[in-house]
């Protein structure tokens, strides 16, 4: 997905290939576009070749001491092979 800081380049750029659009009018062009595209991308990869790694949102209360019952803040931290 391109995101808006690079519409303008890609305005720009298609003026080049074809008709001039105006910078409104790319961009529904290009929303109408990206509309259509799979919400999904399948990436091909050897088994255990890629470790994914992410941070599942926001922090969790855990329990730090149980003899003063003080509480923290974890991150939960995600890690898949593919």
């Amino acid at each position: 997905m391109i995101s808006r800081v690079h519409l303008p380049m890609g305005a720009s750029a298609s003026r080049s290939l074809s008709p001039a659009y105006r910078y409104s009018r790319f961009c529904d062009l290009f929303r109408g576009w990206e509309g259509r595209l799979p919400l999904t991308m399948r990436q091909s990869h050897a088994g255990g070749d890629k470790l994914f790694v992410d941070y599942a949102g926001d922090t969790v209360p855990v329990v730090v001491d149980r003899r003063t019952g003080e509480v923290g803040e974890a991150h939960i931290f995600v890690a898949v092979m593919g």
